[in-house]
């Protein structure tokens, strides 16, 4: 259920959309993209949140954690030591 705030707040920028001229409506749909882009990007990201949990492999995830650093300051894209 929709509360009675959320409800003015899009009462007050349907009014406010009225009053745009179409350039102004032009830049506010760039910045509703831009916010939706964001969204998404935050969601892609999150979404290998916890991808290590199951890892049994101790080695592997300090290489992709603690090591990581170390690793493409050298340059070598191979994680293991030449």
């Amino acid at each position: 259920m929709k509360t009675k705030s959320i409800e003015n707040i899009k009462e007050r920028i349907l009014g406010k959309l009225e009053s745009l001229s179409e350039e102004e409506l032009i830049e506010l749909d760039e910045i509703i993209d831009d916010l939706d882009s964001r969204k998404s990007k935050i969601e892609r990201i999150l979404s290998f949140a916890g991808f290590l949990d199951n890892v049994e492999d101790a080695d592997l995830i300090r290489e992709l954690t603690v090591d990581l650093p170390k690793n493409r300051l050298k340059g070598d894209r191979n994680i293991e030591e030449t």
